[in-house]
């Protein structure tokens, strides 16, 4: 999935695939990401939990896709930054 492409609704699967991909990358995660220049997330254990915790309950939910997209674009950033390019 292209990260730049914001979707209405994120799948089981997809939300498989990028949770499996913040588990397998979870001890190289740095505590603080500089997404872009307005957005840095300060604790990125804290931000994950909660974005997942927001899928777990609201699932598919178009509402909460914005959040959902940000775990997305997080991995392109850490990705840039060095972090499991490999997958």
């Amino acid at each position: 999935m292209n990260s730049n492409m914001y979707k209405k609704n994120y799948t089981k699967e997809d939300m498989l695939e990028i949770a499996s991909w913040f588990k397998r990358h979870a001890a190289e995660i740095p505590m603080r990401v500089e997404l872009d220049r307005a957005t840095v997330y300060e604790n990125m254990p804290e931000t994950l939990a909660a974005y997942f915790e927001v899928y777990d309950i609201h699932g598919d939910n178009p509402t909460f896709s914005g959040q959902m997209h940000q775990l997305f674009l997080l991995r392109r950033r850490l990705r840039e930054m060095g972090i499991g390019v490999e997958d």
